[in-house]
């Protein structure tokens, strides 16, 4: 992320008539063509013959300071377009865009680069990279196509010269002219644009406080995703915190709410928090990210998207199937375009529909560990419309029998057909208004722990 307190910055879409001159169009398609491949972002970690200068527990920040200003200082221009990048394959026009947290160790953005490109978990990444040659070991799981995958990282594509060099913490001895935000040579203010070319969508790279998604920067880059409705994928780059597992166990949200995240400049903070008042709103952003994040987290398995891809088998047939032949590495790429399927935009009409029903649950298939020891189920959030039981058998029963959902339903009970079912069954049944049930082989179980959410 661009640091604000040094160049006072804004939310481009919502700025007022300054990006629409040639000048500024130039900037944004020269921002565009500088991105990195990930084999180029590994082979400056790990070579030392390349950099040389990381270190463990190197924050971004530090990289910016340490390593990319003064790699660029000749030059006076973005690293992607220096020298020293000239001669280890340039800069490549981008195709997603990793929203990363400068407070944030730069391992966790090289991490999650890799966990999106390679499909790999953070352990398997991690393995990797403990291997005596990383790039080769990523490239044999996961293919060399993976690491041609080209990724716009802020510190890489934007030219630090015009921007935020020569200060007491980043000083610099080039005499460059800084352009601030509104100025059509600013490359700071353009990251709409930038996201709006870019078919990949954006990486979130969280570390292991998820301490992105507490800076309001991050947030508004997640902002602009959703406002073009663009893919947008989360990767835990490491195991939790013990704080965090404690308050994911006891139900606690660990998403703040966009009003309470952190930034360096209390202007931008105020722009940003207009700008989602003014689109979709506090409450409705809020719970849209908290989703996000759970439609990618341990209540997806893939097998969903997995079952439509193959022959009519019976259900029971088909679960055997997935969970105990389906090879591991195969059922995370289920589980990724499971994610990538949730339908946001019909999930954000559903919060809309005042016939909706919203309610959360503790899943019982997933455990999370307190840091006391003791383990608790997951806390899950779904909603939910209307829907008939004869309509809901013909949609959502696939393969041969017996079939999935059949029987009739209970006295008095309304059935819903959730709009984010990743996480939860595709559809649930609901008797007077508080008692909730979910659908198995022609029978309805009543959820143990499931709360109703009152809405006005």
């Amino acid at each position: 992320m661009l640091q604000p307190s040094i160049v006072s910055t804004s939310l481009p879409y919502v700025l007022p008539d300054r990006s629409c001159t040639a000048a500024a169009s130039l900037v944004t398609r020269r921002l565009l063509g500088r991105g990195i491949t990930l084999r180029q972002l590994l082979s400056l970690y790990f070579d030392p013959s390349a950099v040389g200068r990381f270190r463990e527990g190197m924050k971004t920040r530090e990289v910016v300071r340490e390593v990319i200003i003064p790699l660029t200082t000749s030059d006076q221009c973005a690293f992607m377009e220096s020298s020293f990048m000239s001669g280890r394959g340039g800069k490549h026009p981008a195709h997603k865009l990793i929203s990363h947290w400068w407070g944030a160790e730069f391992l966790d953005t090289v991490v999650s680069a890799a966990m999106d490109a390679c499909a790999l978990d953070f352990e398997e990444v991690h393995d990797c990279m403990a291997s005596t040659c990383p790039m080769e070991e990523l490239e044999r799981r996961a293919g060399s196509q993976a690491l041609d995958i080209v990724y716009w990282l802020c510190i890489f594509a934007v030219n630090q010269h015009l921007s935020i060099c020569g200060t007491a913490w980043n000083p610099c001895a080039c005499t460059s002219l800084h352009f601030s935000s509104g100025n059509p040579l600013c490359e700071m203010d353009k990251f709409d644009r930038v996201m709006a070319q870019l078919p990949g969508g954006i990486v979130v790279a969280l570390g292991p406080d998820l301490g992105a998604l507490q800076r309001i920067w991050c947030f508004a880059e997640i902002s602009i995703a959703l406002h073009l409705d663009q893919p947008i994928t989360f990767c835990l780059s490491r195991g939790v915190t013990e704080q965090l597992a404690s308050e994911l166990a006891s139900g606690q949200p660990v998403v703040p709410r966009v009003e309470e995240c952190e930034a360096s400049s209390e202007h931008d903070k105020e722009l940003i928090l207009r700008t989602i008042a003014n689109t979709v709103g506090h409450d409705l952003f809020n719970l849209e990210i908290r989703v996000l994040v759970q439609m990618q987290g341990p209540g997806v398995s893939g097998y969903r998207a997995w079952r439509d891809a193959q022959e009519p088998a019976p259900f029971k047939e088909l679960q055997r199937r997935f969970f105990e032949e389906t090879p591991r590495h195969e059922r995370r790429i289920w589980k990724k375009r499971e994610a990538a399927a949730f339908d946001r935009r019909r999930f954000r009409d559903a919060l809309r529909d005042p016939s909706r029903f919203e309610f959360k649950f503790k899943h019982s298939k997933y455990v999370v560990r307190r840091a006391d020891g003791s383990e608790d189920f997951a806390e899950l959030y779904t909603v939910g419309l209307p829907i008939s039981w004869e309509d809901a058998k013909c949609k959502l029963n696939r393969g041969m029998g017996p079939k999935e959902y059949d029987g009739e339903t209970l006295p008095n009970m309304q059935v819903y057909e959730s709009a984010n079912d990743c996480t939860c069954s595709p559809c649930f049944g609901v008797v007077d208004g508080t008692q909730i049930f979910y659908h198995h082989l022609g029978t309805w179980f009543q959820y143990r722990a499931a709360t109703p959410i009152p809405f006005a």
